[in-house]
């Protein structure tokens, strides 16, 4: 049998599916080794998961422990980030003013979507991950102008231009979101 390596020496066995070689886990075993023997699982209504998490995550911190918080989807993500920033601002650990900076959020458009002029949006950042005719590498375009056939950007220098949708597997497509971040 197959297994991985817990913390406390168990393992999660894998069991055989077919003759290619291919594995499944029981996760009946796994959810009951991290819940059972860890007792890494708490259920929570989901209005107290994100503060049960940041008082969990302050309190790991201060022990000196490293942490790593992981949610089933961004959302939750967002909203675990938010509650464990306001813990350490309440408690001091970030002191002084945020600061705001941006950065850059894929979109996750599929080829055929970048192909496709009406899903851009403006204020869209298309960043060529490959070079393509008269587009370098790693240049990024900010969407100015959507048409029917075509989107219009410009770069850093202001620079406009019609993007070529037809090279869509040459570049991806961002949204400028927001970063707060302040000392501690």
């Amino acid at each position: 049998m197959i297994g991985t390596r817990s913390q406390s020496n168990q393992t999660i066995n894998l069991l055989p599916c077919d003759t290619e070689n291919h594995f499944y886990y029981d996760i009946t075993d796994g959810f009951d080794l991290l819940d059972r023997d860890l007792g890494w699982v708490k259920e929570l209504p989901d209005g107290e998961r994100s503060r049960a998490m940041a008082a969990e995550y302050v309190h790991a911190i201060r022990a000196g422990e490293t942490v790593l918080a992981v949610s089933p989807t961004h959302a939750e993500g967002a909203a675990i980030t938010r509650a464990i920033r306001a813990t350490l601002r309440g408690s001091g650990t970030l002191a002084g003013d945020e600061r705001e900076f941006s950065r850059l959020d894929a979109r996750d458009l599929t080829l055929a979507e970048r192909r496709e002029p009406t899903v851009y949006r403006e204020d869209d950042i298309i960043e060529f991950h490959t070079q393509a005719k008269g587009f370098r590498a790693g240049a990024r375009y900010t969407v100015t102008a959507i048409g029917t056939a075509s989107i219009a950007a410009k770069d850093d220098s202001g620079r406009e231009t019609i993007l070529p949708l037809g090279l869509a597997d040459r570049f991806q497509v961002y949204t400028r979101k927001p970063l707060a971040l302040s000392a501690g």
